[in-house]
């Protein structure tokens, strides 16, 4: 785990965005729009994730604890 002094936030970096749509309709506020996450092949919007999902539940391909797709802003 990382020490608390040197935890990389999303909020600090580049790819995150704030969902206020999601947050009135599912209480989800925080998204990632990194590079390689799916892209609408219809509409052409860039796809993106729950920062908590993100960061907790998907350490295989996502960011996870170590925010390997982390970058400052």
């Amino acid at each position: 785990m990382i020490e608390q002094d040197h935890m990389k936030l999303c909020k600090d970096c580049i790819w995150y965005r704030r969902n206020l749509l999601g947050r009135l309709i599912a209480n989800e506020e925080q998204k990632c729009v990194r590079p390689g996450l799916s892209k609408d092949m219809v509409t052409g919007k860039v796809g993106y994730k729950p920062c908590s999902l993100e960061r907790d539940y998907t350490p295989a391909y996502g960011c996870g604890w170590d925010a390997q797709y982390w970058e400052a802003k």
